[in-house]
């Protein structure tokens, strides 16, 4: 019968500061990067649909895909489903909001 001993886990605070040394200048020079075009317009369309209704961020961003994914409407499965705490009007107007902000992309 084989005993078996604990693994030691690798100690690797000791080599942080060097590879941080390493790769510190290389992340200094380089600028930060741009939104994309998608993502400044994703951005705006999530920011006028929360004003526009009153919701937290994650539901008013997968209200701005779900949107984006049934070219430019919410399907009926989903205002019967996770939305169904909108009127009609609220859903037309922030398809609208959408549509005016992915317009031409």
């Amino acid at each position: 019968m084989r005993i078996r001993r604990p693994r030691r886990k690798m100690n690797l605070y000791a080599s942080a500061p060097a590879s941080f040394r390493s790769v510190g200048p290389a992340l200094a020079s380089r600028p930060a990067l741009a939104l994309t075009p998608y993502s400044k317009r994703f951005t705006r369309g999530v920011g006028a649909d929360s004003e526009a209704v009153e919701m937290p961020d994650r539901v008013a961003e997968n209200l701005v895909l779900y949107i984006r994914q049934n070219n430019g409407t919410l399907s009926q499965k989903r205002r019967q489903g996770e939305f169904h705490v909108l009127h009609d009007d609220e859903v037309k107007l922030i398809e609208g909001i959408v549509n005016d902000v992915f317009e031409g992309f």
